[in-house]
């Protein structure tokens, strides 16, 4: 089930890196007028985009907004963070996301701008804590994101 606002988003995601301001802008506006989760920080985000600081300030402030406190809104913020380089928030962002709230979408833990935040031994916290691990070792199947390593131990892929 994708819909125009998720189709929309990870439009404007794959646009991060270009460095193509009015080709961000412009995708950026048509995933805000899709979205049917409000978030109000995105508009604010993409007015500074260019400005790294100012913009991780402002999702490190929804991050602890009550109003943003939600899997979903979480979840993006995740993505945010691990943009503008705060791979710690964007870990917190996802424990918080898919371990605390429960969210039903931790497919999101493998897009591309999540790849440093994977690195590290947080991560592979979080994986083992939501289930995925033993699950993979129970099944035998690794699928492209991890190998084992021993029996208890595994390495994470990409």
């Amino acid at each position: 089930f994708v819909t125009n606002e998720v189709r929309e988003h990870c439009a404007v995601i794959r646009l991060w890196d270009s460095g193509d301001a009015a080709a961000i802008r412009g995708q950026a506006s048509r995933y805000l007028n899709t979205q049917t989760v409000p978030m109000p920080v995105l508009t604010e985000v993409y007015e500074v985009f260019d400005q790294p600081r100012t913009a991780l300030g402002l999702i490190k402030a929804a991050f602890e907004d009550p109003a943003y406190q939600d899997a979903t809104r979480l979840g993006l913020l995740s993505l945010y963070a691990a943009h503008f380089g705060d791979n710690t928030l964007a870990l917190e962002a996802v424990r918080r996301a898919f371990i605390d709230a429960g969210g039903i979408a931790p497919w999101l833990i493998w897009m591309p701008v999540l790849k440093a935040a994977r690195k590290t031994p947080e991560f592979k916290e979080i994986v083992r804590d939501l289930g995925l691990a033993d699950y993979w070792r129970s099944s035998g199947h690794w699928g492209d994101f991890a190998r084992p390593m021993g029996s208890d131990d595994f390495k994470i892929i990409g």
